[in-house]
């Protein structure tokens, strides 16, 4: 049941296997399996997004899956990006070239791009289409590991292409012998009458169920070897708003939802930043300052809002949640407090955390 309404299961039937996705990962389980027998200790306050097998012939969006040898990584891609990927083809393997603090560059393999022979900036999550020595048949797909800024051998808008969208930790961790084996189109699920979010436990999964349990974000400015303080103290209210494990739906827009329970608290502004979808912000003015949004979808930059991280796990969970919903979230890094612990304790949990 959801907002009222109520979802028809299909007949039990034991015998026959059913494959779902959870958290996206690949799973086979008995048909007449229910939720609770999956989602094992799961926080009875927090719903669950579930996204129905469609019935009708889906269509393709902007969204597209890379398959790498180390694991998924999702990107949106810009509207030049849809043509330029729907095209690409990258054969066996497309390998890594290079990897450094900044970036990470697979290929080469030819474009028609023409170089603009200037840096430009770059954030974190960005997929730029360069090229090495401003030669358009040595071209890469690049994807950016920090904010930066580069001379890509790109064009004269800087040549992103497509923002990662879930799998940044995944970028982090390329080195030699890695390459992308296959970039798929993600077909679209946004059926909304037959997606929705529940609280139940037994509920009776389909065939080609995708269940989405919480919602991750990466914070602005971390990554694992290295970490930027432009937003620290924006960034610090965010871990403090999250600390609990959840995120409380307080409204929900066309364009994003909101967590209101630390509004009224004043938050500097620090990062200003076009508010793509997945990324969170926070408010910088107004009664509804230091309440905490996450974007369902591409909305100009606002000198009312601070940039604070991107969500890279669970972004469907974003558009489905309504109003009353509370949702679990995972940000990264933990947020890390010694205050008021003894030198011992202290010393232990910073040893825990490097």
């Amino acid at each position: 049941m959801k907002n009222g309404r109520s979802w028809e299961s299909p007949p039990l039937n034991r015998c026959a296997m059913i494959t779902i996705h959870l958290d996206g990962k690949r799973l086979e389980t008995e048909a007449g399996c229910r939720l609770k027998e999956i989602v094992k200790d799961r926080d009875p306050a927090c719903c669950v997004a579930v996204i129905r097998p469609a019935t009708k012939e889906s269509e393709e969006t902007d969204s597209f899956l890379l398959n790498t040898s180390s694991g998924e990584v999702g990107i949106e891609a810009t509207v030049q990006g849809v043509a330029f990927l729907n095209l690409f083809k990258i054969g066996d393997t497309l390998p890594l070239h290079w990897s450094d603090r900044y970036a990470a560059a697979f290929g080469p393999f030819s474009s028609e791009i023409s170089p603009d022979r200037k840096p430009h900036l770059y954030e974190r999550g960005d997929v730029v289409l360069g090229c090495g020595g401003y030669d358009p048949k040595k071209s890469y797909l690049i994807f950016c590991k920090m904010r930066h800024y580069a001379d890509f051998g790109a064009s004269s808008d800087g040549g992103v292409v497509a923002r990662v969208v879930s799998g940044r930790g995944i970028i982090d961790r390329w080195s030699t012998g890695d390459g992308i084996t296959a970039i798929n189109p993600v077909m679209s699920w946004a059926d909304i009458s037959r997606s929705f979010t529940t609280n139940d436990d037994d509920l009776v999964l389909e065939d080609g169920m995708e269940i989405i349990t919480y919602a991750q974000i990466g914070a602005l400015g971390y990554s694992p070897d290295h970490i930027e303080t432009g937003a620290a103290e924006s960034v610090e209210h965010l871990l403090l708003a999250m600390q609990d494990g959840h995120f409380v739906v307080g409204r929900d827009t066309s364009t994003h939802i909101r967590d209101e329970r630390f509004s009224k608290t004043d938050v500097p502004f620090e990062v200003s930043t076009h508010r793509h979808e997945g990324a969170v912000t926070l408010r910088t003015r107004g009664n509804s300052r230091g309440s905490v949004y996450i974007y369902t979808t591409d909305v100009p930059r606002t000198p009312a809002q601070t940039t604070v991280g991107q969500v890279t796990h669970g972004i469907p969970l974003a558009r489905l949640a309504r109003e009353g919903d509370v949702f679990c979230v995972k940000v990264e890094p933990r947020r890390f407090d010694l205050v008021g612990m003894s030198l011992g304790d202290a010393l232990e949990t910073a040893a825990r955390r490097g």
